[in-house]
């Protein structure tokens, strides 16, 4: 209660200060402006007066003068003749507007000619004004001016208009009023203004009464609101009128996007690359994502809310990483291998401290990054290192081979001649020229794994080089007893490839393909688009003995051969051929069920 009421209070005196301030701040603005209004209303008043003398004058006061035949006559009889001929109307415009005070002087003269009403003022016609008078500079610089001050009859405001004749300035004309009259219509003013003023405060004040007790209420409302939200972010305020429901419908929308941020900071520990769990102060896990549940095969709904020592109970090596996290010593980019399925996997392991907003500890966040990837491709460069060594090393053995292989073919063909054609020694030089045909073959083969030669591009359809190269294997596979099965996907897009070196491809791995069925078997060729990647596929499947899986990652090294008579360069030549293509193969096998080739080849 009493913090409602502190609340009460609180808004009243914020209510009162904001309608107090702008309202006395704009009644001291007001008033100034009024101030200044109502002055410059007066000035423009008197100035209009001042001229109504000046254009009644008419001519100069000589003329005057020169009239009543007196330009030679005294100072004091000049005075005089000129008071009569102005003084009549300078009292009409006097009496027309009450107190008002006007009238003439004269330069020349340097006297007071009339000063209207003259029953008040007229005792000053014929003296001067005094020194520093501001009548003398309107009178020397020719120009209007207004005077403040104590003058002939008290404080006024006065109004100087020169009098020009013929360019020349023969005195001045004033109009003035007593400043007390002024300031007697600017305390009115004031009084209105301050009257308005204790008057808004007094309806201000009854307002922030009754406006305060349904703010106070509603206030109350949001408080219990927000602290049942702290623990159930499911709640939502209930609807209030006017901006406090502005308010509480505010509050429900952030708790919404609160909901939302929650959700999709949860999709993105889940969509995260890399495994993420985190583990709260008694180390049980809370956020176990899906790559988590990739890289050690344990679900997430057996991970959570269970301690870590539980979890990892298979793997020492994680739970001695977590137990030093606990006790202070962390761990970034550490390398380890763990064993999931019978299989190694190698993984990153990174332990960072979750501290809430005091710089305290709540938690350890663990990051574990699959490794294998990371390690094929590190295997692929050493693999490609040793085959640059090996294909420099082949060029040169190939040229030093063929050489002496000329030299020989040359001899053996002399010695064919010499023989007659039924000689026994003639079967023996067919024997030497097949095997001399064979180390050509092979140095060929050697040379173009060192240096291949550049592809003749041509945009052909890939499956007349499927079927031209089935023709060249038909007969071998007829005798092997292995039937050839085709599945080609219809409109296929055509393929920019050197249609020999890629029907070398197709061979080699048909080829190896045949021998690898030992009776009878099928072999399948498959044909596909991925349009994700702008690939084209060709997949060749036998039903062979299949490939040891430790044996996979060494098919494509040169002279690497698990046949009796294999030279291991039928694969590595493939291989590079599809290197020099953009494209690449992939290995599937199966230990008595077959291997799959996949030729990947782009379209662009």
């Amino acid at each position: 209660m009493y913090r409602k009421t502190s609340l009460r209070v609180r808004l009243i005196i914020i209510l009162l200060l904001t309608v107090t301030v702008p309202i006395i701040v704009t009644g001291y603005f007001m008033m100034n402006r009024a101030k200044t209004a109502l002055l410059n209303e007066k000035q423009a008043k008197l100035f209009g007066y001042a001229r109504l003398l000046d254009i009644y004058l008419e001519g100069t006061y000589d003329d005057i003068l020169a009239k009543e035949g007196a330009l030679t006559a005294d100072r004091a009889t000049k005075i005089n003749i000129l008071n009569q001929a102005l003084q009549s109307y300078t009292d009409q415009v006097a009496a027309a507007h009450p107190g008002l005070g006007i009238g003439y002087y004269s330069k020349d003269l340097d006297a007071i000619l009339t000063y209207g009403p003259s029953t008040e003022f007229g005792y000053t016609v014929g003296q001067s004004i005094f020194p520093g008078h501001q009548g003398y500079t309107v009178m020397a610089t020719g120009k209007e001016m207004v005077q403040l001050g104590k003058l002939v009859r008290g404080p006024i405001m006065n109004c100087m208009v020169p009098i020009i004749r013929n360019g020349k300035i023969i005195g001045y004309i004033w109009a003035n009023e007593l400043l007390e009259d002024i300031e007697g219509q600017i305390a009115g003013m004031e009084s209105k203004v301050y009257d308005t003023i204790i008057i808004g405060l007094f309806c201000a004040l009854i307002t922030a009464y009754f406006m305060t007790g349904n703010i106070a209420r509603d206030v109350e409302v949001i408080k219990n609101g927000l602290k049942i939200l702290h623990k159930n972010m499911s709640h939502r305020l209930p609807p209030l009128r006017g901006e406090m429901g502005e308010i509480a419908g505010a509050i429900n929308e952030m708790a919404d996007a609160m909901t939302n941020m929650k959700h999709h900071t949860e999709n993105i520990v889940a969509s995260t690359p890399n495994g993420l769990f985190t583990l709260n102060e008694q180390g049980h896990i809370t956020i176990y994502n899906l790559p988590c549940e990739r890289i050690t095969g344990i679900p997430a709904k057996d991970a959570i809310d269970n301690h870590y020592r539980h979890v990892f109970q298979p793997w020492s090596e994680i739970m001695k990483i977590l137990d030093q996290s606990f006790e202070g010593e962390l761990y970034q980019n550490k390398e380890l291998t763990i064993s999931v399925n019978k299989q190694q996997v190698p993984i990153l392991f990174t332990t960072t401290p979750l501290l809430n907003n005091k710089n305290e500890q709540m938690g350890i966040l663990v990051i574990m990054r699959d490794l294998t990837d990371t390690k094929k491709l590190e295997e692929q460069v050493r693999r490609a290192d040793r085959l640059a060594v090996v294909g420099e090393l082949a060029a040169g053995v190939a040229h030093e081979v063929r050489n002496p292989l000329t030299a020989i073919t040359g001899y053996l063909q002399l010695l064919a001649v010499d023989y007659p054609e039924d000689d026994p020694r003639q079967e023996f030089t067919r024997i030497i020229s097949k095997e001399i045909d064979r180390l050509n073959h092979l140095i060929d083969q050697l040379l173009y794994f060192s240096r291949p030669l550049p592809p003749q591009f041509t945009l052909v359809d890939i499956h007349k080089i499927i079927q031209e190269t089935l023709l060249l294997i038909n007969n071998l596979a007829i005798r092997k007893k292995v039937t050839i099965h085709t599945a080609f996907a219809s409109n296929l897009p055509l393929v920019k490839v050197d249609p020999v070196q890629i029907k070398q491809v197709l061979l080699n791995i048909i080829l190896n393909g045949i021998q690898a069925i030992e009776s009878t078997g099928t072999l399948t060729l498959c044909t596909g688009f991925d349009s994700s990647s702008q690939h084209i596929c060709i997949e060749i499947i036998d039903t062979g003995t299949g490939i040891p899986p430790e044996n996979i990652p060494r098919l494509f090294d040169p002279f690497y051969t698990t046949k009796e008579k294999g030279t291991g360069l039928g694969l590595a030549v493939a291989d590079k051929i599809m290197e020099v293509h953009q494209g690449y193969i992939e290995v599937t096998s199966e230990l008595g069920t077959g291997t799959c080739f996949a030729l990947y080849l782009p379209v662009k």
